[in-house]
């Protein structure tokens, strides 16, 4: 169980929903991190903002991207 509750989609004001639309558009679901960020709307702007910057770098080819993020994830210990 949560210990900060998810914000619900029907509970969330108009800035929030346009970031929970866009992510599910773009993964097919809102992900839980999103949820609960979205009681803090300039958080979760913030951290919209930064993964749309790192989705539009060249720093690498477009298909390397996940496998840099799952390696990053594997080797911060955190499930992916």
């Amino acid at each position: 169980m949560a210990r900060v509750p998810f914000l619900e989609y029907d509970d969330a004001p108009p800035e929030v929903r346009k970031i929970y639309d866009g992510q599910k558009a773009a993964v097919g679901k809102t992900m839980t991190t999103t949820r609960v960020r979205g009681h803090c709307p300039d958080l979760l702007n913030g951290i919209a903002g930064m993964q749309a910057m790192q989705a539009e770098t060249d720093f690498a080819p477009a298909s390397l991207k996940p496998l840099i993020t799952l390696l990053v994830s594997r080797l911060n210990q955190c499930p992916h």
